[in-house]
């Protein structure tokens, strides 16, 4: 599925180099799976940017591939440090869409009769395609802020009382695979590895980011429900989680003040003292239009 081309000349006066780059921390090799064809092994639309933390990457032989070695001479470097500089090495590139992604993860397609499907939006399950396939494609029609993949434990609760629909968005998200619009980049990235200290909890980043998304992109985090995903290792690491409602005050210390007195904000961090379960919304993506901060921090409120 092509983008418009009335899109393509509004968001970008410059044509960019491909359409997707996947950007992916790992030991050393990203496994043969990613490399298969139906996944990552083919260059035509997108390329990989790959950060080895602990050896070298000698045997690659895919051009659209580029592996770069611990630039931070660290023995260990933290999630969210990895991810900080393949941002450094990317932002400057002209892709459409910057995908991060852990190297253990696996897409599956999702059951069609699980989806609430229209007429029109038929292709986007379209099963003689690969799962990473079916992500660029609701990608590219969409053209969402921020996406993320379904989580593999969401989709019997989600689906216990009604079909799932094409898309939602939601405020607490899985970090493992996470896409961002070029024009969203920039306002996402890097993440904080300043205020809380990675070697207490590797969680604790993800979950300030989630809070910066809610107020930057408030339903702008588009949930691809076509295809889900889970982990395939379980690495050890620190782990532990902070309140959410004191992240989220925190960031909203930086934020205009009109978003500080926002009754809507306020409501939110009330809510999330109870649980950060169940905490959907309708996707409200500007399709066609340029993207700007707190632009959607409601229905109502435009400030840009």
């Amino acid at each position: 599925m092509e983008l418009p081309v009335e899109c393509h000349n509004r968001l970008n006066p410059a044509p960019f180099y491909k359409t997707y780059l996947y950007l992916v921390h790992t030991a050393q090799c990203i496994s043969n799976n990613l490399q298969k064809g139906d996944v990552l092994g083919n260059g035509q639309h997108l390329d990989v940017l790959v950060l080895s933390y602990d050896k070298r990457c000698t045997t690659n032989t895919l051009k659209h591939v580029k592996y770069v070695y611990n630039p931070l001479k660290k023995k260990m470097l933290t999630w969210s440090e990895s991810r900080n500089y393949l941002y450094e090495l990317a932002r400057h590139k002209r892709y459409m869409f910057y995908t991060f992604m852990d190297d253990d993860i696996e897409l599956h397609k999702t059951d069609p009769n699980k989806l609430d499907l229209k007429a029109t939006m038929i292709s986007l399950s379209d099963t003689s395609q690969s799962p990473f396939r079916l992500y660029e494609n609701f990608l590219i029609s969409f053209q969402p802020t921020i996406t993320v993949p379904l989580q593999f434990e969401n989709i019997n609760t989600l689906t216990r009382k009604r079909k799932l629909p094409i898309t939602y968005s939601g405020f607490h998200w899985d970090a493992m695979m996470s896409t961002f619009h070029q024009k969203a980049l920039v306002y996402m990235l890097p993440y904080n590895t300043t205020t809380d200290h990675d070697h207490q909890s590797l969680w604790i980043a993800q979950q300030r980011f989630e809070c910066k998304s809610f107020l930057l992109f408030n339903h702008q985090v588009a949930v691809a429900s076509t295809v889900y995903i889970n982990n395939t290792q379980h690495r050890k690491h620190q782990k532990g989680l902070k309140s959410y409602s004191k992240l989220l005050q925190q960031e909203t210390l930086k934020a205009p003040v009109e978003i500080r007195k926002h009754p809507f904000v306020n409501q939110f961090i009330q809510q999330l003292q109870n649980s950060t379960d169940g905490i959907y919304y309708d996707l409200l993506i500007p399709k066609c239009k340029d993207i700007f901060p707190y632009r959607y921090i409601d229905g109502k409120l435009q400030i840009n």
